[in-house]
């Protein structure tokens, strides 16, 4: 499985959207997304994926752009999530909570060991 990362930018969503809808995206490629932007492509992109049945990673609790937690969003997509084929991602970091975890299905990313969370 291959797992590329990448900041929600317009121009990357608008990418993994066409690559998914036009079947160009290996069935072994799970694209990460870290949401960067209150922007309806997220959305779209997603949506896409379910509607392909595509599996897509999201990170939940980014750490950097305008969508940080907590922060009220325009383009919500936490409906999104209770699909099977949008999986959450939490970013460990020293802000995280472990409360935040309201679905089943989720994974954690972590870029430093934190012996005080895990």
């Amino acid at each position: 499985m291959y797992i590329p990362y990448f900041r929600g930018k317009q121009f990357d969503l608008l990418a993994l959207k066409e690559s998914v809808t036009d079947g160009l995206l290996a069935k072994n490629i799970v694209p990460l997304v870290e949401p960067v932007r209150d922007s309806p492509f997220l959305r779209k992109t997603l949506e896409a994926f379910i509607e392909r049945e595509r599996e897509i990673l999201v990170i939940d609790n980014p750490e950097v752009g305008q969508v940080r937690r907590g922060v009220i969003k325009i383009h919500e997509i936490k409906d999104l999530l209770d699909s099977p084929y949008v999986t959450a991602v939490y970013s460990l970091n020293h802000s995280f909570d472990p409360s935040w975890i309201k679905q089943d299905d989720f994974i954690f990313l972590s870029k430093s060991y934190l012996k005080d969370i895990l």
